[in-house]
């Protein structure tokens, strides 16, 4: 009987599910709304696109840090596939990267529930309003309304 085998297998790739953006609100004990959902997809799509591009612009080049970044850089049509999808083209970009990533998810969710006590965090402040969306702090950033 063989303990290892020379075939190469395929580079896991994270894998989170709908349970793991729900459960990010109710630990953080804000109500599973909609509106709430999409922020908290949107905020977990950017922390793993963040990560992804510093793999890719350290590693990588150029262009392909540009050619993630237009295919990945905003969700698509399907906005709560969007942050798996991000997962899936890093580990696409470089099958290595997937051993590195493993416990993003984790890291992720962990560091999303530091702030659930600071009012001026993402997770923190006033449980009745919804969650600041992506969308909304690119729009004041930028001036737009």
């Amino acid at each position: 009987m063989a303990w290892f085998s020379r075939k190469s297998r395929e580079p896991e790739v994270p894998f989170i599910d709908d349970d793991y953006l729900v459960d990010l609100l109710d630990t953080a004990d804000f109500p599973r709304t909609e509106e709430n959902l999409t922020a908290v997809i949107e905020r977990v799509g950017c922390m793993f696109l963040v990560k992804a591009c510093q793999f890719i612009d350290q590693f990588g080049t150029p262009q392909e840090l540009a050619d993630f970044q237009e295919t990945y850089g905003a969700p698509g049509e399907d906005l709560q596939a969007w942050p798996q999808e991000v997962l899936e083209g890093l580990v696409a970009w470089n099958p290595q990267v997937a051993e590195y990533i493993v416990d993003l998810p984790t890291r992720v969710y962990d560091m999303l529930l530091e702030g659930v006590d600071d009012d001026s965090s993402f997770l923190g402040g006033d449980r009745r309003k919804p969650l600041q969306r992506m969308h909304d702090h690119w729009t004041m950033r930028d001036g737009q309304e």
